[in-house]
């Protein structure tokens, strides 16, 4: 008998924290309520920020989808594979691991220069929508990007009659974890 309340007695000592209340005295209603209100508050800056670093024409979209050509989805590596911009410089690269590619990096580097940069602003003023071209080795591209807070989409097309779309996340290229390639174009 004294065994068993000894055990009872050291089972109740090892779990000190499971009746204490740490919210401060406030409902789980309320609680969930300020999450959600923060989760909103911080999606707004990172609107903000993206929007900030379009207008400034310095960026880099990590990508961490590529779409093909009927809607399928293919996860990528986003340090291998992203667009940037940088004033008048544009990079963009596609990389595939476990493949060799022109690049080093199982895939393309296409380094260009950009022709026209218009920035349209979206119908309820949060966000921007971005229409560019660059030209780069005898090659043209359009692009056309819709930042949406963290991720964004970006559909780009060749004068040779490709696309792909891509979807990411925009970051300043200080703060990018991008390895860049070989350009051979």
């Amino acid at each position: 008998m004294k065994a068993m309340i000894y055990m009872l007695f050291l089972a109740f000592l090892s779990f000190p924290g499971m009746g204490q209340e740490t919210d401060d005295g406030k409902s789980k209603k309320e609680q969930k309520k300020e999450r959600k209100e923060s989760r909103k508050l911080e999606a707004l800056e990172d609107l903000q920020k993206a929007n900030d670093l379009v207008r400034e024409r310095q960026w880099v979209l990590e990508t961490h989808t590529l779409f093909g050509r009927f809607g399928d989805s293919f996860q990528v590596n986003p340090t291998i594979n992203f667009v940037a911009v940088d004033g008048d410089n544009c990079v963009i690269q596609l990389g595939f691991e476990h493949l060799v590619g022109w690049n080093g990096l199982g895939g393309v580097t296409f380094e260009g220069k950009v022709k026209s940069y218009k920035i349209y602003e979206t119908g309820d003023g949060k966000g921007v929508s971005l229409r560019a071209e660059f030209f780069g080795a005898g090659r043209n591209l359009s692009m056309f990007l819709n930042v949406s807070g963290v991720n964004s989409d970006i559909r780009l097309r060749g004068n040779w009659g490709g696309r792909l779309r891509m979807a990411g996340q925009i970051v300043h290229p200080e703060e990018s974890r991008v390895y860049k390639g070989q350009p051979v174009f």
